[in-house]
Parts: structure tokens; sequence; C-alpha cells
């Protein structure tokens, strides 16, 4: 049996980590996976580089001599960036990979959160690469952390077999996670992503915790505002034979979209005039359904829209502020909304923000709303005919 001592670099905090085993792929995913205490908070990892023994004895006497000596561990650190160092000048790489294997544009490398800003897609550590079968790599969110785009990244396909997927033509799928805030869908329904003749992101992806993922500026017609896109030197096949202004646009009408309607009231719609979303209206009254994470310090029209819904209660909501911030006031009131209505207490980690339970108690609430709009509505009818 052969044994190894490896070096692994953490893509959250950039620093090193040695260790020993004899399957550098069972310990690797075991890393990233958060199942070594030690190393759990700075996943995740990439191997950079390992030493082989062929004794456990061997391999852990070079272990504990790295970690002991400063000056063996930080020479033993050094030697594998001289390596690296050594095959850039040799083999210097190109600035994009290929049509058939491409990388992230150094300019063109950002998309926008509706709920948590931008997504970087273009660096270093993440390594993002695209292919005609599928993405590889991590994206790098400023307020959630690193998204893996392919359970590959760190040889976790065994548990979750998980993946951003590529037709060969551009059209996306599948998902991606994020060890924060969950799975993001590239595919769906009213939304999707895909790569046009130009090598561009066109379109939404939907984080089931996080909201709408916009890829481009010209998707939500706001590039005269805010001129953000991810752009990549891969090609779809069709797009490699002919020319790029033969090649039909890839990307999704703007018409259709807009959020899966997941019950019978509407829900928030990308507006295409601002990556943010906005509420749609339905006859007289604007109805609308709380379906994402709504916390303090956010600032969106779903948090005004929660604000407008509690200030019907003044034992709930009584300064009945509608500003579009979950400041301290909005935090207290959806506190006393999850006591009335026995959702969580004081010691949960949730207490005043707006979870699957809560969002269940304010759809409920919402409806009702609704429904007293509609009765009011046809009394009033009743009372003037005219009318």
């Amino acid at each position: 049996m052969k044994y190894f001592v490896y070096l692994l670099q953490s893509l959250k905090d950039k620093k090193y980590y040695i260790g020993q085993t004899d399957d550098i792929s069972k310990r690797l995913k075991a890393h990233n996976q958060g199942m070594v205490k030690s190393t759990k908070n700075r996943v995740p990892f990439r191997l950079v580089n390992c030493e082989e023994y062929p004794t456990q004895k061997e391999a852990r006497w070079r272990e504990r001599n790295l970690k002991k000596s400063a000056w063996q561990r930080n020479k033993f650190i050094q030697k594998f960036i001289y390596v690296a160092l050594l095959t850039f000048l040799i083999f210097p790489p190109h600035v994009f990979a290929s049509s058939t294997d491409g990388t992230i544009d150094s300019a063109y490398k950002y998309a926008w959160g509706e709920n948590i800003s931008w997504f970087n897609f273009g660096t270093a550590e993440g390594n993002v690469h695209i292919t005609d079968s599928a993405l590889t790599g991590y994206a790098w969110g400023e307020n959630i952390g690193w998204i893996s785009l392919n359970c590959s990244n760190d040889s976790s396909c065994g548990t979750v077999d998980y993946k951003v997927a590529n037709d060969g033509e551009g059209i996306l799928t599948g998902y991606a996670w994020s060890e924060n805030t969950g799975w993001i869908n590239f595919n769906p329904t009213y939304g999707g992503v895909t790569i046009n003749s130009s090598g561009e992101f066109l379109g939404y992806a939907w984080g089931e915790n996080i909201g709408w993922i916009v890829f481009n500026c010209s998707t939500a017609n706001s590039c005269g505002t805010v001129d953000y896109k991810v752009k990549t030197d891969w090609r779809p096949r069709s797009a490699r034979t002919t020319s790029a202004s033969a090649v039909a646009n890839a990307g999704l009408p703007i018409s259709i979209l807009s959020p899966p309607v997941k019950t019978a009231l509407p829900i928030s719609s990308p507006n295409i005039n601002n990556p943010v979303s906005a509420n749609i209206p339905v006859s007289q009254y604007q109805s609308v359904s709380f379906t994402k994470y709504l916390y303090p310090g956010l600032f969106s029209p779903d948090v005004k829209n929660l604000q407008s819904l509690l200030s019907n209660y003044p034992d709930i909501y009584p300064e009945q502020k509608i500003t579009g911030y979950y400041g301290p006031l909005t935090k207290q009131a959806i506190q006393r909304l999850q006591i009335k209505y026995n959702i969580t207490n004081q010691s949960d980690n949730a207490f005043g923000l707006v979870g699957p339970k809560t969002r269940k108690i304010l759809n409920l609430l919402e409806q009702i709303n609704y429904l007293q709009n509609q009765l009011n509505q046809i009394l009033i009818q009743l009372k003037n005919p005219s009318l």
C-alpha cells in the first residue's frame, strides 16, 4: 500500500494545509464536505500536490516534521510554487482556453444577484471552465462565499451527483451548490441560462434561498445603468463553423423571464428595467406571495411588500413604516409575528428572520387580506349599483 503526504490550499482564505493519507481522493472529499474538524471552516480546498511514501510510518514522520518546522514547511510549499512557476514560464497559458474548453473573460465575469449582490465567475482560485458537456470550478459570491458548479470539484459525486450541464449548444441545465444558501437552478421554470454564439451568458438562474441571478445586463435592459455580463471563449458547436453574426442569439425572450408561479397568487418577477424584482398588479389589489429568504440589512421590494402586509396588524407592526429596508423595526415585527403564531422562540437562530415557516404564515395572511379586499369591493358594488 502507498501512503501520501499532501498539500491543500483553501479557496476561502488561501492558506495551506498539510496532512497524510492512504487515499488522496477520499481524504480530499472528507475535507471539502466539512468532515475534518480542523479544516471544516475553511472549505473548499484544492489539492496542490503530494509526496508518496512506501510506509505509513514514513508518511507520518514527514507530516510531523513539516508541521513542527516552519522552515521545512515553507520549503515544502515553495517547492510546488517553484514547479508551478517554471511550468508557467515554459508553457505560458493563453488568456483564453479555447472554443471547446473555455475560461471566463477577465473583464466580463460578474453576474448580479437580486438579493445578495455580485457573483464573480472569473476568480483565479475558482478556475471555472466551460466544455461541451458541463461547467466545472467555483464562482464566488461576495455575500455567500463559494458556489460549486460541479460535484467533481471535490470528488463528491459518489455522495451527491450534481453539475451545471451544457448540451453543447450553450443551453445550461442542472444545479450548482452553495454551502451557505443551498441549490441554484440553472434551468428554472420561466428562466434559464444560455451561452450565445459570442460566448455571452444570458438569462436567469434561481436560488431557492437567494432569488434570481442575472447573467447579463442586456437580459434586464439595464446596461445603460450598470454594464455587466459573464463571458467565455467557449462557443456552441454550431457557432464554430459559422460567423458569430450568422448565428441566432441563444438568449431566452425577455417576455417569458419571470419567476415560476408556485401558487394561485402571483409572485415577484424580474423587472426588465432593473435586476431587482418588481411586483405584478392583479386587478385592483396588488397581491404578492412571499417566496424568498428575508433578513435584516436587506433592501428590496419584497421587504416593502412585507412591511405593507404587516402594517395591517397594529399589534405586530405598530410603526407601520413602509421603506423597503429590513431594519430593527421590521425584525421586531417579525419576532412578534413568530411569537403570536408559535413559529419559533427567542433561542432559535431563525428568530426575527423570514424563513419557510414564517413565509407560510405570511402567505396565509396575504390571502386573507386579498379575500377581504375582494369582499369589500363586492359590498361597495352592492351598496352602489351604479359602480
